[in-house]
């Protein structure tokens, strides 16, 4: 699973999978409080992960609005924002080909739905890519927290499929 945590700053790898607060402290510091440009920077990121390893799964795309359900600090409907997104899904096609609805949050208490957000999910489904359900489990009681969720959203972007993981690797089944 390829994801992104940290982004750099000359030099300097900082973290911002943290809580809301501490988010919005990370974007004013290092973004002038600018969440566009956070996000940018995060999918620019993003795309370099073929450069790190060779992945099967994207992890959680857009990590970036973990503690953003509520537009905290972007407006993740802009044009520029979801411009950014389908640029970072367009230049992975082809190189993971796995992306993973995430719905780790919920089980945190971070967010009430899974994500990426539907229009990413329209977009990686346009794409060709495979669908991964995962709860990004740091606790076996939330195995699998919202997985029906998840899958109605994947059904309303248009899959009729996930993939799992086997003995064998990965393959595909029905939603």
């Amino acid at each position: 699973i390829g994801s992104v945590h940290y982004l750099e700053f000359e030099g300097r790898f900082l973290g911002f999978d943290r809580g809301l607060d501490e988010t919005i402290a990370y974007v004013r510091e290092n973004f002038g409080g600018d969440g566009l440009q956070f996000s940018k920077r995060y999918f620019e990121t993003l795309c370099k992960l073929p450069e790190k390893g060779n992945f099967d799964i994207l992890g959680h795309f857009d990590l970036n609005t973990k503690n953003n359900e509520k537009g905290q600090f972007i407006d993740t409907s802009c044009r520029e924002y979801l411009h950014a997104g389908f640029e970072a899904i367009h230049a992975l096609k082809g190189k993971i080909p796995l992306f993973e609805v995430n719905t780790g949050a919920i089980a945190r208490g971070y967010r009430t739905s899974p994500y990426p957000q539907m229009e990413f999910l329209k977009e990686f489904r346009s794409c060709g890519y495979g669908a991964v359900i995962t709860s990004d489990c740091h606790n076996k009681d939330f195995l699998d927290c919202a997985f029906a969720d998840a899958a109605a959203l994947l059904a309303q972007a248009g899959f009729d499929s996930k993939w799992i993981l086997t003995e064998d690797g990965f393959r595909e089944v029905s939603l």
